[in-house]
């Protein structure tokens, strides 16, 4: 998906600096980490009006405004940002479905803290808690770009260090919080969860949404808990209990939910996450560009 994400944007970026794309999906089959061989060659299209907020938009974790709804239209406008018959987004907007996919949301988040291999082996390698750990790997999640209420997140970066335990307290009630004032939820889903170039078109229409929404002064935030414990529920193959939810929720077996989120109107400015420079994670040749998985 993150991938895709990256794929949508410097599509949107050629075409901006006058190339024209010319994109092949999974090139090379004796290379997995492949996943898209982009050729660029000098010519005019149309620049769409989503790229000029690719450098505004962020993820924003923060409360979003309980007295302003998502509207029907502003979900169906989104929706129409797809073009793959093979990924879906699936809205729940209303304030019944939107408590029974917080619930969900929050016993997900409650299973991922007791798993203490996902909680704090997996998830751990992406804290930043640190100034030097940002500088070093310039990506991950700061208390910065967590959400916290000012004053949390200024004596977050005072204390010494923070436990464990702390970390997951405040997780839970973050979680909790940002649940409660969703003005909607998305499912993302695809027809073949293993099928990567649905994957990739699904991340591409991940980032049409969010650059979409940042134009319209929407916010979004993925609250993936739900299908990360589905997943995980796979690897361990105990009872798919949240796989089996998130099922029932979609209400038809032929799609496969790979992303949750959340949207509204936001009560504060999102604030920047750390990312390499875009020399760090590209190779290219003359007249071809390579996204590959490191």
């Amino acid at each position: 998906i993150g991938l895709g994400c990256a794929l949508e944007n410097l599509l949107l970026a050629a075409t901006a600096n006058g190339y024209i794309p010319q994109i092949t999906l999974l090139p090379d089959a004796a290379d997995a980490t492949l996943v898209a061989r982009i050729g660029l060659t000098r010519g005019s299209v149309p620049v769409s009006d989503l790229y000029p907020f690719i450098p505004q938009r962020h993820t924003n974790r923060y409360p979003y405004d309980t007295g302003r709804p998502v509207t029907a239209a502003t979900l169906d406008a989104l929706s129409a940002l797809g073009d793959d018959p093979d990924v879906k987004v699936f809205w729940f907007a209303s304030a019944d479905m939107r408590q029974r996919v917080g619930t969900l949301m929050v016993d997900a988040a409650n299973a991922f803290v007791a798993d203490k291999a996902q909680d704090v082996v997996d998830t751990g390698t992406w804290w930043r808690g640190t100034w030097q750990d940002v500088q070093q790997h310039r990506d991950g999640i700061t208390l910065d770009a967590a959400g916290l209420p000012d004053l949390t997140r200024v004596l977050g970066k005072m204390l010494p260090s923070v436990s464990v335990e702390q970390q997951d307290s405040s997780f839970l009630q973050n979680t909790a919080n940002q649940v409660k004032t969703a003005g909607a939820f998305g499912f993302l889903t695809i027809r073949n969860g293993q099928d990567k170039k649905q994957q990739l078109s699904a991340g591409r229409l991940w980032a049409r949404m969010q650059l979409w929404a940042t134009k319209e002064g929407l916010a979004m935030q993925p609250l993936n808990q739900p299908t990360e414990r589905a997943g995980r529920e796979v690897v361990l193959g105990s009872t798919p209990h949240f796989g089996n939810a998130l099922q029932t929720l979609v209400g038809d077996p032929a799609w496969l939910t790979i992303l949750t989120f959340r949207t509204g109107y936001s009560t504060h400015e999102g604030l920047r996450s750390p990312r390499r420079g875009v020399n760090d994670v590209m190779k290219d040749v003359p007249g071809v560009v390579d996204l590959s998985v490191e």
